[in-house]
């Protein structure tokens, strides 16, 4: 196609076409621009409550340095409660004979008399053996379930030879404390 325009008038529609493309492109570079803002807003705000929690953390931190002279009280303060807690412990895993011969005498019915008990402690556990006279064998089986009941030990051992008799039983029981 053969343009008659004369040469101004071609000048004219270039220099258009460049105003044109220059609004297009920079509407476009607008566009771009208000859209980018309005994605990395989040980012910014998150950003902007991250560094007040982290300056307000380091203003924590640094009033903490204060505390540091309170570090050697928390040295001795740690030991002291591990030779507490090993004190506890050592405590904890005695058991002390008066508190199962109270539990003993507790159960012990009318009809059953104690001549004597022993109080025996090995690593392995601790033995309590009883004797004495039971007026008859239920009073002795009694007494003797009573004592399983307690859940103070683990076992009730009781030789055959306690029931033998029908009425005034001469026994003897060995209890492993638990």
């Amino acid at each position: 196609m053969i343009n008659l325009l004369p040469q101004k008038d071609k000048e004219i529609v270039i220099k258009e076409k460049v105003r044109r493309f220059i609004i297009v492109a920079g509407i476009m570079v607008s566009f771009a621009l208000f859209f980018g803002l309005v994605l990395l807003s989040p980012s910014y705000f998150y950003l902007l409550f991250e560094k007040k929690e982290f300056e307000r953390t380091l203003e924590f931190s640094n009033s903490a340095e204060n505390f540091k002279n309170a570090l050697p009280f928390e040295k001795d303060a740690e030991i002291l409660s591990k030779k507490l807690s090993a004190f506890v412990g050592a405590s904890a895993k005695r058991s002390f004979p008066s508190l199962a011969i109270e539990r003993i005498l507790k159960t012990l019915p009318p009809a059953v008399k104690l001549k004597s008990v022993s109080y025996i402690a090995q690593q392995d556990g601790t033995i309590i053996s009883l004797s004495g006279n039971a007026g008859t064998r239920d009073d002795l089986l009694n007494f003797k379930k009573a004592l399983e009941k307690t859940g103070m030990f683990k076992k009730v051992n009781s030789p055959v030879s306690n029931y033998l008799q029908g009425i005034d039983i001469e026994f003897s029981l060995a209890l492993e404390a638990k």
